[in-house]
């Protein structure tokens, strides 16, 4: 009798080991990321992409490019542009975080945001990630609404 009940106990937790240890896929790249990637002219442009990870935590901030509004970044999504070579400053708009960067066609900057929590709210900060590592993570979210694009240029 004793084995039996160990067994009824011991089913229901194998199956739940079983169903977590399923749990841990990494999510494709998602193709209409990698086309935007691979549509941009590099010979002519740099490559700009501005991410932020699924967390539904806080507002959607705002990213700036030199001092003025490029676009509201909602959790789960990836912002993708070609931009003209030169030197920007790009930063959110709480002024707290931000990078300076100097372009050449044929560049990329990838640049992440990550909530952190402030004295009274939730604020976006952003950090420049190395280029492996930003595309591996941005490809997996999905393109931003054209819509929280505020510079009509990049849209």
């Amino acid at each position: 009798m004793k084995k039996t009940t160990r067994c009824l106990f011991l089913l229901p937790l194998i199956a739940l080991l079983g169903a977590c240890a399923g749990t841990d896929t990494v999510a494709p790249p998602n193709p209409l990321v990698v086309e935007r990637l691979n549509g941009i002219d590099r010979s002519q442009k740099a490559v700009m992409v501005i991410y932020r990870a699924e967390n539904p935590a806080g507002r959607r901030p705002t990213v700036m490019l030199n001092g003025k509004d490029l676009v509201n970044m909602g959790h789960g999504e990836v912002f993708v542009a070609g931009i003209n070579p030169g030197s920007y400053v790009f930063e959110m708009d709480n002024k707290e975080s931000g990078t300076q960067v100097a372009l050449k066609a044929g560049d990329e900057v990838f640049m992440r945001i990550d909530m952190v929590a402030g004295t009274w709210s939730v604020n976006g900060r952003l950090t420049q990630v190395a280029p492996q590592q930003g595309s591996y993570e941005a490809t997996r979210l999905q393109l931003i609404d054209p819509k929280e694009i505020e510079m009509p240029i990049y849209r």
